[in-house]
């Protein structure tokens, strides 16, 4: 993560091709929220609190159970069920933790099982989901490639839970475990990552690059570069 955020701006204005999380490879959760928000992506309410007493305040005020992130995208999220389990979390991560844990994103709700879905967009275009009861509707991948370009990501997971009023943005993960993902329909992400990779490739050198893939496997790799001698193409995670 800490190369990602210091290495992919340099890579981008040397313009390099780079196939990543777009503002989630690089942004915390508090700059995530405000785009989606922007582009008029339903989410769910969410407060944001620099003390542990604006944090349990924030909790009332949006219900249990509530849902507090941390400010990386992809950190595992904590839920607080009630009064007592949010004092508790709360007051580690201010004691224990570093200044960043001192800030908190509070959101409202917990969905767990059928209600929470993790779409992989590539390339713009749900390619996977996560195994889970029940199916994921058209309008749920919709909503996760509207985040996916709204976030200028070209590899990236998007977290839709499905709640009363309808599906909205969860939460986002730069980099998602796709090993047992479910293809919707033809490639599977390590595959439509590969194809996205050898189009942008063949966009930027023309016919006179050859590239092979042979070898290459997305899902355990963190970094591929290949290229012409002037420019070249990064995957990231």
């Amino acid at each position: 993560r800490a190369i990602a955020e210091a290495t992919l701006p340099i890579w981008r204005a040397s313009g390099v091709i780079v196939l990543d999380a777009g503002l989630a490879a690089t942004g915390t959760r508090l700059q995530i929220v405000p785009v989606l928000a922007a582009a008029g992506l339903p989410r769910p309410p969410a407060l944001i609190a620099c003390t542990e007493e604006t944090a349990l305040v924030a909790v009332e005020r949006l219900g249990y159970p509530a849902t507090l992130l941390p400010l990386t995208p992809g950190s595992a999220t904590v839920p607080l069920y009630d009064r007592e389990t949010a004092e508790a979390v709360i007051e580690h991560r201010i004691v224990l933790g570093d200044a960043h844990e001192a800030i908190s994103l509070i959101q409202a709700g917990l969905p767990v099982g059928e209600h929470l879905s993790l779409v992989h967009v590539v390339a713009g275009v749900a390619v996977a989901v996560d195994e889970r009861p029940g199916e994921v509707r058209a309008d749920e991948l919709a909503l996760a490639e509207r985040a996916a370009r709204a976030l200028g990501a070209s590899v990236v997971a998007v977290e839709i839970a499905r709640t009363a009023s309808g599906p909205v943005v969860w939460d986002v993960r730069p980099i998602a475990e796709f090993r047992h993902a479910r293809a919707l329909s033809g490639d599977d992400v390590a595959g439509a990552i590969a194809q996205l990779a050898t189009s942008r490739l063949a966009g930027i050198a023309g016919d006179a690059v050859q590239t092979s893939l042979s070898g290459f496997d997305a899902a355990e790799s963190l970094s591929w570069e290949v290229g012409d001698g002037d420019r070249s193409i990064v995957l990231s995670a």
